[in-house]
């Protein structure tokens, strides 16, 4: 079982040299839609959930400092707001991530990922479509599209020594070629976000799986 930022939490299902197929969970948070001027008087969105199978393809060798890998993650998303849990599509985020050992005291890497997302219509649905009852003089009805959802770029330092772990990562995202540009709820064709996380090792077993 392994965890980071992008990914969420996963499990191995099966390994090789260059191929590996996992098992990944990840979540978001809820948006109150009191607080979003784009969404004011429609329905708050709720606490997003997602698991799925993801086939990871190497490009190089794992043991070189210069690694290569391409992602499939397929994830099946529902929400819930603590009562009530609904099934609301699937996403697909292809990627491309290049690993780089850097020369430090420490265990150091550098991550660089490039992928995009895209998504069902179903998803795309809760997240820009607007009903005729939420219809207003600045915001008209509107029923999303599947397709594109946004590309990305992400940077990640990690460092590691002995039980402590600590991560920096910049992401980048690209909606402006989404396919539902032209939603009322579509505010912003970039984003960008800043993290730093830190992990400490409470227990490990004596014997380590390849």
């Amino acid at each position: 079982m392994e965890a980071d930022r992008n990914d969420g939490i996963r499990s191995k299902l099966f390994s090789s040299a260059s191929l590996e197929l996992n098992m990944s969970f990840g979540g978001g948070f809820p948006v109150d839609s009191s607080k979003n001027s784009a969404r004011q008087d429609m329905p708050d969105l709720g606490w997003m959930y997602q698991f799925g199978p993801s086939l990871i393809y190497r490009l190089s060798l794992e043991s070189s400092d210069l690694n290569w890998s391409f992602h499939l993650p397929v994830r099946f998303v529902g929400s819930t707001d603590g009562s009530h849990t609904e099934e609301q599509g699937i996403l697909l985020n292809p990627k491309i991530q290049l690993q780089r050992r850097l020369a430090c005291k420490y265990s150091c890497q550098l991550e660089f990922i490039l992928g995009g997302n895209f998504a069902t219509q179903k998803l795309n649905q809760y997240f820009y479509s607007v009903e005729e009852d939420f219809v207003t003089s600045e915001r008209s009805a509107y029923n999303a599209n599947a397709g594109f959802l946004s590309s990305y770029l992400s940077m990640r330092f990690l460092t590691h020594y002995r039980k402590n772990r600590w991560g920096l990562t910049f992401t980048y995202a690209d909606y402006s070629l989404s396919a539902n540009s032209d939603s009322p709820l579509f505010k912003a064709n970039v984003s960008r976000s800043f993290s730093i996380f830190y992990a400490r090792d409470l227990w490990k077993s004596k014997s380590l799986s390849n």
